[in-house]
């Protein structure tokens, strides 16, 4: 699923980051976060990537972000630790009301209690 997850974020974001470039934006080289290691060094080739199932949809996306990372260049791939990763209070169960409540101004989110409570 992270393999997945990883090549369908590259594909969005190399397709944005050429798009803003043919309508003229001058555009940096794209960073992508990614909070599974084994993931990662499957990508970099800094180790085998036997922790990943040796299925063959899983070997072609995983050829296709290997290319694109190692032969294009094409972005940065860099490590967030699942409790700085935003994405995971949307993912996971396991988070505190207190974290949730921390980290609400993230999403957007508002405490519709306390709005109802100032009207």
């Amino acid at each position: 699923a992270e393999l997945m997850a990883l090549h369908d974020a590259m594909n969005t974001t190399l397709w944005i980051n050429d798009f803003m470039t043919e309508i003229g934006y001058a555009m940096r080289k794209p960073e992508i976060m990614c909070d599974c290691m084994p993931v990662i060094q499957a990508v970099k080739n800094e180790g085998n990537d036997g922790n990943l199932r040796a299925i063959r949809w899983t070997r072609a996306k995983l050829d296709t972000v290997q290319d694109q990372y190692r032969n294009e260049k094409a972005f940065d791939l860099t490590h967030v630790p699942g409790v700085s990763n935003p994405a995971d209070y949307l993912t996971k169960a396991n988070h505190s009301r207190e974290m949730f409540a921390a980290n609400r101004t993230n999403f957007l989110v508002r405490d519709v209690g306390a709005v109802m409570r100032q009207q």
